[in-house]
């Protein structure tokens, strides 16, 4: 199958990842829940053994039920990590780039846009 999206050829020339933290068992994810007293956290346990999920990055230290992010593990962090290795990986720096195009269901802030946060973390003019 062939999508379409540009009028010209499109190369990727770098990838990147980054995730928050350590890596964590679901057992630790599901006693951090039920210390927050998240009433369902044994259900969210055997839902994420049923899917085999044994580990995953929380960007919280899950001891109080609001928290701000650990350092470094802000979305526009986590995303300017990951777009610096891609950038790396490509030879390039980000004033090569001619877009910066972003999306994310867990906005750092609603204004201004993610992209602006990861534009200036990149040092994107």
């Amino acid at each position: 199958m062939s999508i379409r999206i540009s009028k010209c050829d499109l190369t990727v020339l770098g990838t990147g990842l980054a995730v928050p933290g350590e890596a964590i068992t679901t057992e630790e994810m599901v006693r951090k829940l039920e210390r927050m007293g998240v009433a369902r956290a044994k259900l969210c346990g055997a839902i994420a053994n049923k899917l085999a999920v044994r580990t995953r990055y929380y960007c919280r230290e899950a001891k109080e039920p609001v928290e701000t992010p650990i350092p470094g593990s802000t979305n526009p962090e986590l995303a300017a990590g990951a777009m610096k290795q891609a950038l790396h990986e490509a030879g390039i720096g980000a004033n090569d780039l001619q877009y910066l195009l972003a999306h994310t269901s867990s906005p750092h802030t609603s204004l201004p846009p993610n992209a602006s946060w990861v534009a200036d973390l990149i040092a994107f003019d």
